[in-house]
């Protein structure tokens, strides 16, 4: 009986120091990092659902767009899972993003994701006539892989290729992510991800460093009789930049036993969410969001996932996107 306890006390002992270990490195690395970033695109958001409750996603990661968040959500997921999300932000600025995930066994999951934002500026003459227009792009894209050596724990990392086009000019980047979800109790999840820590670019005549930022979340998912409520925060660290803080929610609804209705089952989702933005001048309402989402089983253990968001930028303006999943869950 001592034995098991002195084990139990050991194993608990690890995971807090594994997880106390991951900021504290990560606070150095941001404290330290240089000023100037580049790869600025890899601070939007990918994923409707994230984004809808206030990109409190870090201990919520449990889909395929847990690579943009917390790579150890891989590990949170018993399903095959597959999305592509579409954002038009203003100025004629797309974003696209997919991810893939599939878990390997009892201890292991993998994915892959990418995510690609492409626009266009237009080049002017001595009296400001429109000449030529030139593309911009940026892209990312790269494996992870999750480890569950417990079940309330997972470990999780990743590695990307980043890649920025202006015009004739290019360059590129390697990228690593890494991240923890612990879950010490029934309902309750804790999580650590440190993402875009890797090499510096030259990009044209300027070194530029990545947007390295450390997240730590926290969040409940509740199972009320056949639906779930999910009440979630994020602190998020910033080498270039303020912190911030997320909050959001997410409430799901089995509409099939609602509403009596005979067939496949369906669910309807509704987010909300508010993160602080950095820059404060960008008015009230800027860093609210909401969202819904729709789930419908077209076959058996095959699901179709639809969420839409509505991001608001303040003065800026205003975002939607919108993601189009596909889940397979055989049952055991």
């Amino acid at each position: 009986m001592n034995n098991r306890g002195s084990e139990l006390a050991f194993r608990n002992l690890g995971v807090l120091i594994l997880l106390f270990t991951i900021p504290v490195l990560s606070f150095a690395v941001t404290l330290f990092s240089p000023g100037t970033t580049g790869f600025q695109f890899l601070k939007l958001g990918v994923g409707a659902r994230p984004v809808a409750m206030g990109s409190a996603y870090t201990a919520v990661a449990d889909d395929a767009n847990a690579l943009f968040w917390n790579p150890a959500g891989l590990g949170m997921s018993e399903s095959f899972q597959g999305t592509l999300m579409i954002m038009n932000l203003f100025q004629s600025v797309t974003y696209t993003g997919a991810g893939i995930t599939t878990p390997l066994g009892r201890y292991f999951s993998a994915g892959i994701a990418g995510s690609y934002l492409t626009a266009s500026d237009i080049r002017r003459d001595n009296l400001g006539r429109e000449d030529v227009s030139f593309p911009i792009s940026d892209f990312a894209i790269g494996p992870g892989l999750a480890i569950i050596p417990r079940e309330n724990l997972s470990l999780g990392g990743a590695i990307k290729l980043l890649g920025s086009r202006l015009d004739i000019y290019q360059s590129y980047a390697v990228s690593i992510d890494a991240g923890v979800i612990y879950s010490p109790v029934r309902y309750l999840y804790f999580g650590f991800s440190l993402l875009h820590l890797g090499t510096p670019r030259r990009f044209i005549k300027n070194w530029e460093y990545q947007p390295t930022n450390l997240r730590f979340g926290a969040a409940v998912k509740l199972p009320v009789y056949e639906h779930s409520l999910i009440i979630a925060t994020d602190l998020v660290g910033y080498s270039d930049n303020l912190p911030t803080v997320g909050i959001g929610g997410e409430g799901k609804i089995k509409l099939t036993g609602i509403m009596k209705t005979k067939g496949r089952n369906q669910w309807l989702a509704i987010r909300a969410g508010y993160q602080t933005q950095s820059n404060y001048q960008l008015g009230l309402y800027s860093g609210f969001s909401f969202g819904i989402g729709y789930e419908y089983e077209i076959a058996p253990a095959i699901q179709l996932v639809i969420d839409a968001v509505y991001f608001s930028y303040g003065f800026l303006g205003d975002s939607e996107r919108v993601s189009l999943s596909l889940r397979y869950a055989p049952k055991s």
